[in-house]
């Protein structure tokens, strides 16, 4: 069909050996079985590679390679102004609806216990944490699926500070960078390293 119309295709006669005139009517309905089959193959695959690629995509930016358990290897680490506040601390982070429940336990020097937990989306927004960690709240968003950055403050207090969180080394290792400033209010950055459990 051509243009909406059918159209006669004609073949010319000159050079063919039997002088015979060849007509031919080619409409949509005269496309053979073989062909629409090759064609609603061909739109099959590109739909269904479109589809493959869609959910790859998602995937890629809901997948969170912090989740896990992880442990603080002191002596890669390291804290300014010394001393290290943090003498252990274990890291457990499971996904939840959109985002992450964490919980901390570990010890300060003076052998004092540290715990704290939140849940938070990653849609960077505040929510509150809970337990005797240095700051009250804390507000995360994902730039991948290994890097997450965090803000974090201490209501009412001096304590505030910004984070980035980076998993690397094939997932074995999260090291979370962070400056701000204290809960004496003096300037301070850390570089925590951990390992996966």
């Amino acid at each position: 069909m051509l243009f909406g119309r059918s159209a006669p295709i004609e073949f010319p006669t000159s050079g063919c050996r039997n002088a015979v005139a060849v007509r031919a009517q080619w409409t949509s309905n005269s496309c053979p079985k073989k062909c629409k089959g090759g064609l609603y193959k061909m739109r099959t695959i590109l739909t269904n590679a479109l589809i493959a690629l869609v959910i790859t995509t998602v995937a890629a930016f809901s997948a969170d390679n912090t989740l896990g358990t992880w442990k603080l290897d002191v002596a890669k680490s390291k804290y300014t102004p010394a001393p290290m506040p943090i003498k252990s601390l274990t890291v457990t982070r499971e996904a939840s609806d959109g985002g992450v429940k964490q919980t901390v336990t570990g010890e300060r020097p003076d052998g004092t216990a540290l715990n704290a937990s939140y849940t938070a989306k990653y849609d960077g927004k505040e929510v509150q944490v809970t337990g005797n960690s240095a700051y009250d709240t804390i507000a995360i968003k994902q730039v991948n699926a290994n890097t997450l950055t965090e803000e974090r403050k201490k209501t009412g207090g001096s304590y505030k500070a910004t984070s980035r969180i980076v998993v690397s080394n094939g997932g074995k290792t999260l090291t979370a960078t962070a400056k701000g400033t204290n809960a004496d209010g003096k300037e301070f950055t850390q570089s925590y390293v951990f390992d996966k459990q």
